[in-house]
């Protein structure tokens, strides 16, 4: 089956448009990465799927205008529109996520400084009492094992010793 020149000029031309698509979907990602710092194996993960959304974006495409047959002009369009997108829409789109991030950051900050203040304080009077309970917890640990050994009179104080009475040793020696 022929494709017509006309048809095959719309077919470069939405390429350039779903290449441009492409990069606003890889602007959400980098929009993503700026907003919430990730390590890099969720980066990682990220790049495949968004290789995983051009692949199967690409497929569809050339599926449903030039009958499933890998065109040239057709990649080399997405490419095209990629990159003018990127170099121009693109970073007028990452400046503005810039500003707005940092305006929601500041504003997080401004909004939840009197709770981080108030926490801190919380936090510290807290520990204070929690070291001197601590302190507190031990004192009566220790004393409740002295008060065992410090009684005097116990059952195996009595010593029974043939031929004469019972009698109570102190300390536990046997005279």
């Amino acid at each position: 089956m022929e494709i017509s020149v006309s048809s095959q000029t719309i077919a470069f031309l939405l390429s350039c448009l779903l290449g441009a698509g492409l990069a606003a979907v890889y602007d959400v990602f980098r929009i993503l990465r700026i907003a919430l710092p990730q390590p890099a194996p969720v980066i990682a993960a990220q790049d495949f799927a968004y290789l995983l959304i051009c692949a199967g974006a690409t497929f569809f495409y050339l599926m449903t205008t030039v009958s499933g047959q890998i065109r040239l002009f057709v990649l080399v369009g997405e490419v095209i529109g990629w990159v003018l997108y990127y170099f121009t829409i693109g970073e007028v789109v990452m400046k503005a996520a810039h500003t707005v991030i940092d305006f929601v950051y500041r504003l997080l900050r401004l909004l939840l400084t009197p709770f981080i203040f108030v926490g801190k304080r919380l936090y510290r009077i807290l520990s204070r009492a929690g070291k001197k309970v601590e302190a507190r917890a031990k004192k009566i640990s220790a004393n409740g094992k002295m008060r065992l050994k410090q009684q005097r009179l116990l059952l195996y104080n009595l010593i029974k010793i043939p031929g004469r009475k019972t009698r109570i040793v102190k300390g536990g020696d046997s005279q």
